[in-house]
């Protein structure tokens, strides 16, 4: 490999030529031109990948800013449906405050007649009467809840509107049932 000294072996052949070379005379226009034309070009390709790189970063910080306003906006729905929530829970304290003693006597009234065997899964007043879902050991003990609701003196017009008969296991099964009574005052 031969190794080239600057300061003591003479320029390479090819700087020699290019140092000979000339442009003539009647080109000069045209290399200015060329030239000129190249250096805007570049001025014009940097100025616009600057501005691409600046749009990219707002692209960028307006994609964060939309994930937290809509981060922002997720945690308002939850607090205005926890709030719904709370509005509703508070209206349905008033009323039951509003009804005062009379629903606490009635549902006791109705506690009462309550034979052992039955248990009942919803008490849902509507207009002067009630409806009375639950369940019974057996069919005996639906009709003695029955019985017990039309000999009352507090409720009137008992009606058994459905029973049907759930499986629980092969060995046992127990009547459900749904009944309207009106409440007398």
């Amino acid at each position: 490999m031969t190794s080239f000294d600057f300061l003591h072996d003479s320029a390479p052949d090819v700087i020699t030529r290019l140092r000979g070379w000339r442009l003539p005379r009647r080109f000069h226009g045209a290399a200015l031109a060329a030239s000129t034309l190249l250096v805007v070009a570049a001025a014009a390709a940097g100025l616009e990948s600057s501005r691409i790189a600046q749009a990219g970063a707002q692209e960028l910080a307006q994609s964060r800013r939309l994930a937290q306003s809509r981060a922002r906006l997720e945690a308002a729905k939850l607090s205005w449906q926890s709030f719904q929530g709370l509005i509703a829970t508070d209206r349905a304290l008033r009323r039951i405050r509003s009804s005062g003693v009379s629903a606490a006597a009635s549902l006791a009234r109705l506690g009462n007649l309550v034979p052992r065997g039955v248990w009942l899964d919803a008490i849902e007043p509507s207009q002067g009467s009630v409806s009375i879902r639950g369940e019974a050991v057996d069919l005996d003990a639906a009709r003695r809840m029955l019985a017990n609701l039309v000999g009352s003196d507090d409720f009137s017009r008992a009606q058994l509107v459905e029973v049907s008969r759930r499986t629980q296991s092969v060995s046992s099964s127990t009547v459900a049932f749904e009944m309207h009574v009106r409440v007398e005052p």
